[in-house]
């Protein structure tokens, strides 16, 4: 997974271990999540992203650390207030 910090132009490479399985699981119990987005949540976590940008997963919800956003929503929204 490729991680977005607040500097877009350094992009931080995470890579996929046995602790971020471990700290997915909670995730896919708690949240209902599958095991992927589960494991995308846990690498944005351990990434220190402040925000999760997916298509999947529902906008402004709390998926543990993180909260995520739907790209098209907040093109939307900046659209509407224009």
């Amino acid at each position: 997974m490729v991680a977005q910090s607040r500097y877009r132009d350094t992009p931080k490479i995470i890579r996929s271990d046995a602790s971020q399985r471990r700290q997915s699981y909670p995730h896919r119990v708690f949240l209902g999540i599958s095991f992927w987005y589960a494991l995308i949540v846990a690498a944005a976590e351990s990434a220190g992203a402040e925000v999760l940008y997916t298509e999947d997963l529902n906008d402004r919800q709390q998926y543990g650390a993180v909260p995520c956003r739907i790209r098209f929503a907040l093109q939307r929204l900046i659209r509407d207030n224009e």
